[in-house]
C-alpha cells in the first residue's frame, strides 16, 4: 500500500476540488516523451523518480518543485518553500485553491502545521517547520504513483526471494 493511499485512509474527509486535475496544466497519468507540461524555471532532475525540477512562483512565493514521473507516468508533485514568508505565501495560495485542509493530529503539529487534502484518487500533504522555516508541498495520485512504481517493486519481491 502506498504512503499515500494510507493517508487517505487514516482520515478521507479533507475535500479538495481541483487536485485531481493534476497540476498546472498537466494531467495525471501518462504523457509522451518530452510532452511533460511544466512551468518556471526547469532542469532535468537527477533522481530517478523525478522527471524536472523546477523554480515555480505561487502568488508571492518562490517555491522550488520536482514533477514525480517514471516510465512516463506522471504521477505528483513535490515542493519545497524555504523561508517563513514563502511558506505562508505558498499556504495562502494553497488554501484559495483547495480550501483550508484538514490539521493532521495536533501532537503532531507541535513544531509548526500540517494539512491534507483528500479529491477522489489523489491526496495531498502540507507541512511546516517552525524552526527549519521549511515547507513541503505533496501531491499524488495513488493509482498512477502504484502503476509508476510497480516495475520497481516486481523486482524487489523478486530479489527478496534470494534472502
Amino acid at each position: 500500500m502506498s504512503f499515500f493511499l494510507a493517508l487517505a485512509l487514516v482520515g478521507g474527509d479533507a475535500e479538495a476540488g481541483k487536485l485531481a486535475d493534476g497540476f498546472r496544466g498537466q494531467d495525471w497519468g501518462r504523457y509522451e516523451d518530452g510532452k511533460l507540461k511544466t512551468s518556471g524555471s526547469c532542469v532535468a532532475s537527477p533522481e530517478k523518480d523525478s522527471a524536472f525540477v523546477c523554480q515555480q512562483q505561487f502568488g508571492d512565493a518562490s517555491i522550488e518543485v520536482a514533477y514525480m514521473a517514471e516510465f512516463n507516468i506522471f504521477y505528483g508533485i513535490f515542493a519545497v518553500g524555504t523561508s517563513f514568508d514563502n511558506c505562508s505565501g505558498f499556504f495562502n495560495v494553497l488554501k484559495a485553491a483547495y480550501g483550508e485542509g484538514s490539521p493532521k493530529v495536533k501532537s503532531m503539529n507541535k513544531w509548526g502545521d500540517e494539512r491534507y487534502w483528500f479529491d477522489g484518487n489523489v491526496g495531498a500533504s502540507w507541512s511546516y517547520n517552525q524552526f527549519s522555516k521549511q515547507c513541503t508541498f505533496t501531491i499524488s495520485h495513488f493509482d498512477f504513483y502504484d502503476e509508476a512504481k510497480k516495475p520497481s517493486m516486481d523486482r524487489a519481491k523478486e530479489a527478496a526471494q534470494g534472502l
